[in-house]
């Protein structure tokens, strides 16, 4: 996989204007616009993934 380009712009997570990765595109009422996050972001979005997923798969199995 190709990492993605560093381009300044603005986080829509921290709300600054920093380096930003596109993370993709974001939809509301069926209109949609591009999202960009910086790394700090990126990585605790990572974090957050990682962790939820962890929970989920330690459910205990249904009966």
């Amino acid at each position: 996989m190709r990492p993605r380009p560093l381009v300044q712009g603005f986080c829509l997570l921290c709300r600054h204007h920093k380096y930003v990765f596109w993370i993709g595109p974001v939809e509301h009422d069926r209109q949609r616009a591009p999202a960009y996050a910086c790394e700090d972001c990126c990585a605790f979005v990572r974090a957050y993934v990682d962790q939820f997923n962890r929970q989920w798969d330690q459910r205990p199995a249904l009966p």
